[in-house]
């Protein structure tokens, strides 16, 4: 998001630039702009991102993964970046026993949300 620092503390509400908190002190005086915004940029990014996949004949982001017959590398420009060797980034990934080369399992949630139902339920006949 538009401001983030990639603290990864966005679970505990202590968002760093008030981003991702809840608690409207931490937004009041850290996050300066509309959420409008944050949305604006997103969906700027996802119709960007869905305009590159088409150009490469993909539907999704996860069927990129392993296409290292996409990448090309270039020449460098300085001494330091003619000395890189990406030969190891280049190649084709090798799947272990036939694995996918990324998680495909759902990630199941900790939390089940069964109180939230419980009290929810509750509600529902009062």
């Amino acid at each position: 998001a538009m401001g983030c620092k990639f603290l990864r503390i966005c679970h505990l509400n202590n968002c760093a630039t008030g981003v991702a908190t809840q608690d409207e002190t931490l937004r009041k005086e850290y996050f300066k702009g509309l959420p409008e915004m944050v949305m604006n940029y997103f969906v700027g990014l996802a119709d960007e991102v869905r305009g590159l996949l088409a150009e490469l004949g993909v539907e999704k982001l996860t069927d990129l993964i392993g296409r290292t017959d996409l990448l090309e590398a270039v020449e460098g420009f300085t001494a330091k970046q003619t000395k890189l060797d990406l030969s190891n980034i280049l190649e084709a990934p090798v799947s272990p026993e036939g694995h996918p080369l990324f998680w495909t399992e759902p990630n199941k949630p900790f939390d089940k949300a069964e109180l939230n139902q419980k009290i929810i339920d509750d509600a529902m006949h009062a």
